[in-house]
């Protein structure tokens, strides 16, 4: 699935600091929807996909990866929701190793992200491993 930001005003925008984070005419590969949020890898200070809302996007290519799974047991504030995409990104333990850069869980998630042809490292990053 790929998505570009909208053309709002950022003014506008409930959400100025992940809406600031985007830039225009860039397209973006969506790894993971989350409840009303994508998973994209949109930070260029981190080279790891984070939630963003959904509305701040248009959906430019609706296909999805054959891999993604739909989690309907998604538990957001005690409440289920909906969840689509790989299934890695949708376990809470894995995310909570990947985002503690634990060895094993960035491996498969940077495999993840080349598989996309993704970035896994960006300049500047003090953690460019590949």
């Amino acid at each position: 699935m790929i998505v570009s930001r909208k053309k709002i005003d950022p003014c506008l925008a409930e959400d100025g600091h992940a809406w600031d984070q985007l830039e225009d005419g860039v397209q973006y590969r969506v790894v993971g929807i989350s409840y009303d949020c994508y998973r994209i890898q949109a930070n260029y200070m981190d080279w790891k996909p984070t939630l963003y809302p959904a509305k701040l996007f248009d959906v430019i290519d609706a296909t999805v990866e054959p891999e993604w799974i739909v989690d309907l047991g998604l538990e957001i504030d005690d409440d289920q929701h909906l969840g689509i995409g790989f299934p890695e990104f949708h376990d809470p333990v894995f995310l909570e190793k990947f985002f503690d850069d634990e060895p094993e869980a960035v491996r498969i998630g940077k495999q993840i992200l080349k598989n996309l042809g993704l970035k896994t490292t960006f300049p500047n990053n003090d953690n460019s491993s590949s």
